[in-house]
């Protein structure tokens, strides 16, 4: 099945746009950036992406029973491979007949770790005491089941690792699982031992964080004098440990000292502690927001825009606006979902002067959300600036500005501009001294115009679109063309033009084996001629139906489809 890479003439920058583009949340509807309307025109389901069926099962779980300890083998590491595989459904038949085997202590060794490796991909909680007891004696079983009892969130190596928190000589790697595991199933009984391991001049930096994490997940109050000493001492990144020692705490304390790290923690000190600061002490944190949307850090930019969003003052709204031109796609992403969400509940009137003011702005960042922005309000007085917008310097902005054009206008006006901007590409494209300087983004763009001219019907573009039909070396894009067809089809839905449908059939039927027609523009082919719904069309149709799952074959089957609905009732000539 062809992929939608492919099926865009592999147009690599384009495809990595889309692949990028987030969604918008539309105020009416869910529209995603730079998406063509011939993948949605007429709506057939998901056809784009490559459909990948989960591999069959095809090994036998009673094989751990066998004598032959080849199968085995086999059998415990195909458990490991297959047991996230939906159509694996013998999940509890496995860890019972693997328990089995490994309490007989009678498997060779390599048998018996895959056997372990495939318990823990299988089993849970509930069969935790059981493999924790059989692993002890190989040390290399033993760390593998003890970090599944970290996710399964067992109590059974509780013992073990508070143990190992005092033994001079533990490894470092089986410390941190043991600090891991506390922070799941440890209780204030641990608090001094942890404290103890956080000072202890011998702890390494990256355990003496996990001790930190793990004794501010348990122990909720009574940490703030502890903390202050760590906050005085010398030891390395003593803010961050400081603030996961504080993460769940609160009360006037509390705020004194996650300021002390605001005002001089490094980032990812900052980090926790404004996470904490925004969780416990909103109002303080809030206090905060705007000197965090001028950190450099994007993780604490995008939390304060989390935290300010809470709000519904006005200057909330002005301090996230401010980021909508933010050099982190994703932050400046976040703050145009944000102006969707306040406009549609009740701060339109703000939203839209923000996006007026980017508009105009000469930051190319701001501009390309406010585009985002104005699409998702359906805000069609933009369209104008959208139009000046085209010719724009930066790739990221003029693209945003066709798709945007393409949702949005419909005023006469604007469409007669548009028909002469795309006229003047046309032009150009026919032109082998302008055509090199024209890059397949822009011919993107222009297919953009195609598909508003289809969508209104606007028939002036008629002449123009006609061009784009024949196949004509590397003149006209592919994408370029097969919007262009597809706007023919809705200029001439219901009517029998019969010029029109002799180029399409051409198309249709062009396999030529060195230099056949592209999928794509066949594919918005068969779209046209289902749109004009003549009888005449089915013959054709019908012969080159490449079927399903291609999308040749979906194109196909709706022309089909609205033929046998246009003559449904009709006398038969």
């Amino acid at each position: 099945m062809f992929s939608k890479a492919s099926f865009l003439f592999c147009n690599l920058l384009f495809f990595c746009i889309l692949l990028l583009a987030p969604q918008s949340i539309s105020l009416g509807q869910q529209t995603q950036f730079l998406q063509h309307l011939w993948e949605v025109d007429p709506p057939l389901g998901n056809i784009w992406e490559i459909k990948q069926t989960n591999r069959t099962i095809r090994f036998d779980v009673e094989s751990l029973r066998s004598t032959y300890a080849a199968d085995r083998l086999e059998a415990a590491q195909q458990i490991c491979l297959e047991h996230s595989n939906p159509n694996f459904r013998q999940q509890e038949r496995a860890i019972e007949l693997l328990i089995e085997r490994l309490k007989s202590g009678e498997e060779y060794l390599q048998i018996r770790r895959a056997m372990f490796a495939a318990a823990v991909s299988v089993g849970d909680e509930s069969q935790a005491e059981m493999l924790w007891s059989l692993a002890k004696s190989d040390s290399v079983i033993l760390s593998l089941v003890e970090k599944n009892l970290v996710q399964w969130k067992s109590a059974a190596a509780l013992k073990v690792w508070r143990q190992r928190l005092s033994e001079p000589n533990a490894k470092p790697t089986e410390l941190a699982t043991a600090l891991e595991g506390l922070a799941v199933v440890g209780n204030s009984d641990d608090r001094f031992a942890l404290q103890e391991f956080i000072g202890a001049s011998r702890t390494s930096v990256a355990n003496r964080y996990l001790a930190a994490c793990a004794l501010g997940a348990i122990v909720t109050e009574g940490l703030n004098e502890f903390a202050q000493q760590v906050i005085d001492s010398d030891l390395e990144q003593r803010q961050l440990i400081a603030s996961q020692l504080l993460r769940l705490h609160s009360g006037a304390i509390t705020e004194s000292q996650l300021r002390q790290i605001l005002a001089g923690g490094s980032a990812s000190a900052q980090l926790v502690a404004y996470r904490c600061m925004s969780e416990r002490i909103p109002d303080v944190a809030r206090e905060f927001a705007k000197q965090m949307t001028t950190n450099s850090d994007p993780g604490l930019r995008t939390m304060a825009l989390e935290h300010l969003q809470k709000f519904s003052d006005d200057e909330s709204l002005e301090i996230q606006a401010a980021l909508l031109s933010d050099r982190h796609p994703a932050v400046r992403s976040l703050v145009a979902k944000h102006l969707l969400e306040k406009a549609k509940q009740g701060q339109r009137a703000i939203v839209d002067e923000i996006v007026v003011s980017h508009l105009n702005s000469e930051v190319w960042t701001g501009i390309e959300q406010a585009i985002v922005v104005a699409v998702g309000l359906q805000d069609r007085s933009h369209c104008q600036s959208l139009l000046r917008l085209m010719d724009y310097p930066r790739t990221e902005v003029n693209l945003h500005a066709g798709w945007a054009l393409m949702e949005l206008a419909n005023e006469p006006e604007i469409l007669a501009g548009m028909l002469a901007y795309a006229e003047k590409m046309t032009i150009e494209l026919k032109n082998v001294e302008s055509r090199t300087s024209i890059t397949e983004t822009d011919q993107i763009r222009l297919s953009y115009l195609h598909e508003s001219f289809g969508k209104n019907r606007y028939q002036p573009a008629t002449e123009m679109l006609t061009q784009y039909i024949p196949k004509t070396g590397h003149q006209f894009g592919i994408v370029c063309r097969a919007s262009a067809i597809w706007a023919l089809g809705k200029l001439n839905t219901g009517n029998y033009n019969k010029a029109l449908l002799a180029s399409l059939y051409k198309r249709i039927m062009d396999l030529n084996p060195i230099n056949p027609e592209d999928a794509l523009v066949r594919f918005a082919c068969n779209l046209a001629v289902g749109e004009m719904a003549n009888p005449e069309s089915r013959e054709t149709i019908e012969k080159y139906n490449e079927g399903l799952p291609n999308p040749l074959g979906y194109a196909a089957n709706w022309a089909l489809s609205q033929i046998a609905q246009a003559t449904k009732g009709k006398p038969v000539e």
